[in-house]
């Protein structure tokens, strides 16, 4: 009897595991399925190829750390012909990030079909993202407009990581460093354009995120801004999606490959025509 008991509590217990790692991977295929929804999802908001303006090359890369990013990037037609560039970075990883990266592309979006100054358009979304945002999350952003009949660049940024331009030769020609604080922390923030950058024939104009600037080798080295726009400077003569995929790929290989820590973004604006240099 005793033996039969015991058998039989085995078999219970073995019968209880078993419906239990089902359900556990019921459970997981569940999420993993959910991942790749809410991932395909948030790749329909990144445009989908590179784009052809008038006198420039433009492309960009966005690849998250998880399923889902706080990462951005977009191109938004303004008013007059000219093209916004917003290059952006949520706090945070996760779900919560990519819902607040895709609310914020909205408020863009629709307040530059209104606005056709750069700065006006951040004005406006920062006081749309207040509403929305807790303590403890905000948005840098960086947004560029360029102008076709111009050949110039007037950019505004909210926090966001320096942009570089450089010359035909790959030197650092201008940066664009922060002009006022996060999206989402202070009604009260303003923002305000800076002078325009002409940019000649050969020229190209470089925007990150940090998880560029700040991927790591396993011993704790960093890849850091010099690194980036040297591989920018290499490959300058390519496509403008080529060299932000290329920059993808030395920073992923100079990370030997290891999980991302970040979302890793970069876009490329190339001036096209002859240059004046070799």
């Amino acid at each position: 009897f005793c033996l039969s008991r015991g058998l039989g509590d085995v078999y219970k217990r073995q019968a209880e595991d078993v419906t239990q790692r089902r359900e556990a991977e019921e459970t997981l295929n569940a999420t993993a399925v959910e991942f790749r929804i809410a991932r395909t999802m948030q790749r329909k908001l990144f445009p989908t190829a590179p784009l052809q303006v008038e006198g420039f090359d433009i492309g960009g890369v966005s690849h998250p750390a998880e399923a889902t990013g706080g990462d951005y990037f977009d191109y938004i037609p303004l008013a007059e012909d000219r093209l916004g560039i917003a290059v952006g970075d949520v706090s945070g990883h996760g779900f919560g990030p990519a819902l607040l990266m895709a609310v914020t592309r909205t408020y863009l979006r629709a307040f530059a079909q209104t606005c056709g100054d750069a700065a006006d358009i951040l004005n406006l979304t920062n006081h749309a993202l207040y509403q929305d945002t807790s303590e403890d999350r905000y948005v840098t952003l960086l947004l560029a407009r360029v102008d076709p009949r111009t050949r110039a660049l007037e950019y505004v940024s909210a926090g966001h990581l320096t942009g570089y331009v450089l010359d035909a030769r790959g030197a650092v020609k201008a940066q664009l460093p922060s002009t006022g604080l996060p999206l989402g922390i202070s009604p009260e923030s303003s923002f305000r354009a800076g002078p325009a950058i002409p940019l000649a024939p050969g020229e190209l104009v470089l925007f990150l995120t940090d998880g560029v600037v700040e991927a790591r080798t396993p011993y704790g080295a960093t890849f850091g801004v010099r690194r980036a726009q040297e591989i920018v400077r290499i490959y300058r003569r390519l496509p403008a999606a080529e060299i932000a995929d290329n920059l993808y790929h030395a920073v992923r290989a100079f990370s030997h490959e290891t999980p991302q820590t970040d979302d890793i973004t970069a876009v490329v604006l190339k001036a096209e025509g002859e240059p004046a240099v070799p």
